[in-house]
């Protein structure tokens, strides 16, 4: 079960405090999920096996295009993990911070900003031109989501196949 609290931020003054603190539950409980599935655990039936494929790392952030990468899974993947790494401070993000993200697939006037499709032997990241957007931390306005200066960012993308 999640510790993030779904009722912040509250409305009518939110802080910039309560969104990172359910930031920093996120990335926890992120970060436990994959050491988890790194380590390619055996469930308890001692059949069932979460296996890593190869991620691909993108620097800098690209736009507009298409990326092919073999996974190496042999199958289609089951789940693919997504993050944005920042590499210079922007927006009050410094090196090393990560940005979890989700697929995108309507984005503005129809166009797909983050898609990540695959087959058996490959995947194949879509990123367009307004996405990912994130929160701007220097703001206290909750919602002031802002794009990022894509040299300052790298994004990876990890497939995981369970077998």
């Amino acid at each position: 079960m999640s510790a993030i609290d779904i009722t912040k931020p509250v409305t009518g003054t939110p802080t910039t405090q309560s969104v990172r603190d359910n930031f920093e539950i996120a990335a926890d409980e992120i970060d436990t999920a994959q050491a988890a599935a790194e380590a390619a655990q055996t469930s308890a039936d001692g059949k069932t096996t979460l296996i890593a494929g190869s991620p691909l790392t993108t620097t800098p952030l690209p736009y507009n295009t298409k990326l092919t990468h073999a996974h190496g899974l042999g199958a289609i993947p089951s789940f693919v993990l997504m993050w944005m790494t920042c590499i210079t401070a922007e927006r009050g993000y410094v090196a090393g911070d990560r940005i979890y993200m989700t697929p995108d697939t309507e984005g503005s006037a129809g166009n797909a900003n983050h898609t990540v499709e695959a087959d058996d032997t490959n995947f194949y990241q879509i990123i367009g031109s307004g996405y990912p957007r994130f929160q701007d931390k220097t703001t206290d306005q909750y919602g002031f989501r802002r794009t990022p200066n894509g040299d300052y960012w790298s994004i990876t993308v990890q497939p995981y196949l369970i077998a």
